[in-house]
């Protein structure tokens, strides 16, 4: 690449960075699907439905094990009933973004769900 393939980057700094949203998920996949919803999700979903978006720069996931739940608090009741909740996913958006990630995602959800 040349130079001038950079050219809409400031000469000198500061190079700002800055996280503008953080979406986060909680999911429990039906008894007896853990393994297909996992499978789709991680070469699927995370990327086509989530991390394709517009603004969308980073993601993660990250899976509780039976030792992770047990850790829990056992009265905790934020997110329902602390067993469950087996997959968190995390998504990044840049500043501004979260409107545009929203509408698009909407419109994927509504072109993808009739087609299963």
């Amino acid at each position: 690449m040349t130079e001038s393939q950079y050219s809409i980057l400031p000469k000198e700094g500061p190079y700002d960075t800055a996280i503008g949203s953080a979406l986060i998920t909680m999911v429990e996949p039906h008894v007896g699907h853990e393994r297909a919803y996992n499978r789709w999700y991680e070469r699927d979903h995370f990327y086509a439905a989530a991390l394709a978006g517009p603004g969308a720069f980073a993601g993660g996931r990250f899976v509780a094990t039976r030792e992770c739940k047990a850790a829990r608090p056992r009265h905790g009741t934020l997110f329902g009933d602390p067993g469950r909740g087996s997959y968190l996913a995390l998504y990044w958006l840049l500043p501004g973004a979260r409107e545009e990630w929203s509408a698009w995602t909407a419109r994927q959800v509504e072109m993808l769900a009739p087609h299963g």
